[in-house]
């Protein structure tokens, strides 16, 4: 009898457990609880291969993030530290690699665009952080240039390496 009683339990816990796990058709994207956001956009990219359909973002909200342009999806996301030590100053978009530029010009950070793996992260001089550009033509863009308010910098696009460092006069 008791081992009756105890199966019966079981049922009954099972059909409960199924019937609190269903959601109605009108409140799926309503009452989900597993909801995720990128924020307000402080620099975007579009990738341009053929075919893609990627947009690389970096918002106020210290997020770096691959969306599907065609729909909105996010493809990958790094959410860094929401102080202002995570803050993105520069982005970049080159083939398959994001260069960002993080505190203040302190944190330079190549991603890679598919998975949203760091290729690698160098931390720079400090200095007051001004602009960042490639350099090279078009087909081989080999380095990438950081310009302080006192020195302009060449780095090797695929390690961020140091080529070399040039000092500017002060006004």
């Amino acid at each position: 009898m008791a081992a009756v009683v105890a199966v019966l339990r079981l049922w009954l816990w099972a059909a409960l457990l199924v019937l609190a796990a269903a959601v109605y058709e009108d409140q799926v994207g309503k009452f989900d609880w597993r909801q995720q956001y990128v924020g307000k956009l402080k620099f975007a990219s579009l990738e341009f291969s053929p075919g893609s359909k990627k947009l690389v973002v970096a918002t106020e909200k210290n997020v770096i993030a691959a969306l599907n342009s065609r729909t909105g999806e996010i493809l990958w996301r790094h959410v860094d530290k929401g102080t202002a030590e995570g803050a993105v100053d520069a982005m970049l978009l080159y083939g398959q690699d994001a260069i960002t530029v993080s505190n203040g010009g302190r944190i330079m950070r190549s991603w890679e665009t598919n998975i949203g793996g760091l290729n690698w992260e160098i931390t720079l001089d400090s200095g007051s952080f001004q602009a960042l550009g490639l350099v090279g033509l078009q087909e081989s863009v080999r380095y990438i240039a950081v310009l302080k308010k006192t020195t302009l910098a060449l780095h090797h696009l695929s390690s961020g390496h140091l080529k070399w460092v040039e000092h500017l006069p002060e006004r």
